[in-house]
């Protein structure tokens, strides 16, 4: 008998509403703890980049931008000019803010579908300071890795974009760098308005902060509930199958949202090795709390999630492979 995808969302739904009434206390917790994370780093970190690389790709500040980092990306990443600037904007701001920037490069006829899609699994990564700091310092308390693991991260969102180019035939001209905008016909322009300009920038930063908010918050009550609810401590089982349950509860959440799964798995009693392949593998995955927040920002660019994902997927893949050769060779 065949299932709607409809169906199964339904009966999703109506459990998790079914566990919040059983679980109240977890999801109030969860609740509490995505919006504090919500409201003390991600809003503060991400609605101010928002706001002004809105105003700057309304006003073509893109152009100037663009043109200085051309030369270099181009080599390396084989992107046309325009596309320089959402790599620049996912490297410091990291998810979802490098897809948004994609989406609306797209949307603006500033590059074109297929590099949009490249460029989504591309540069929709953790930002910098994530894997430093929270990874790094406060979570793995090894800052002399810091920079590996960054390494490990992007070098496989390198690889795994590349093969994803390969698998879906995407293809577009990266010598391209003026405005695809003027290859089509003139339309009449509006009289600019500079403060509506900024108005409608700060109005969509706070709609994109607030979908993000509702996600983390969603996500994190998710999470908090299935730790509580997959306590099997008291049972009795061998402790080879506690272990396997343990890890794949980790896994589980750490692939749900990877800053709640990160904190759980630092807290793990694990090996250094486990916690390392593990945090390197949901983090270059995302988790689904943040591909949930990359499609709410997709907007009517057209760019398939569907590519999106598997290209996450393989990114994962491709992470735990490096790691596990790195962990290999020097540990």
């Amino acid at each position: 008998m065949h299932i709607s995808k409809r169906f199964l969302l339904n009966i999703s739904f109506i459990l998790l509403l079914l566990l919040m009434f059983l679980y109240p206390i977890p999801t109030i917790k969860g609740a509490s703890s995505g919006l504090l994370l919500w409201f003390n780093t991600v809003l503060p970190n991400l609605l101010p980049f928002i706001i002004v690389s809105n105003i700057i790709m309304k006003l073509n500040i893109t152009d100037y931008i663009c043109r200085f980092f051309r030369p270099l990306f181009k080599r390396i990443f084989n992107v046309s000019q325009n596309g320089c600037y959402p790599i620049i904007i996912g490297l410091m701001s990291g998810y979802p803010l490098g897809g948004k920037t994609s989406s609306d490069m797209v949307a603006l006829n500033k590059i074109s579908k297929s590099e949009g899609q490249y460029l989504l699994a591309l540069c929709n990564n953790a930002s910098i300071t994530y894997i430093i700091n929270y990874i790094g310092i406060t979570t793995l308390k090894v800052p002399s890795l810091q920079y590996v693991m960054l390494g490990i991260i992007y070098l496989s969102s390198f690889l795994s974009s590349i093969i994803c180019n390969r698998i879906f035939h995407l293809q577009w001209d990266p010598s391209l760098h003026n405005d695809m905008e003027d290859l089509e016909p003139k339309k009449e322009k509006k009289p600019f308005n500079f403060r509506e300009t900024i108005d409608n920038s700060i109005m969509n930063g706070f709609e994109v902060i607030t979908k993000i908010g509702g996600y983390i918050m969603l996500f994190s009550v998710i999470s908090h509930i299935l730790i509580i609810a997959s306590q099997m401590d008291h049972l009795n089982l061998s402790p080879l199958l506690l272990t396997i349950i343990n890890y794949l509860k980790l896994l589980v959440i750490g692939t749900l949202d990877i800053t709640t799964g990160t904190y759980f798995i630092g807290a793990a009693n694990l090996t250094f090795q486990a916690k390392f392949l593990l945090i390197m593998a949901i983090t270059a995955f995302g988790g689904m709390s943040s591909l949930a927040q990359t499609y709410s920002v997709l907007n009517h660019s057209n760019l398939s999630i569907k590519i999106y994902i598997k290209t996450k997927i393989m990114n994962a893949i491709i992470a735990s492979i490096i790691s596990y050769c790195y962990l290999l060779i020097f540990f």
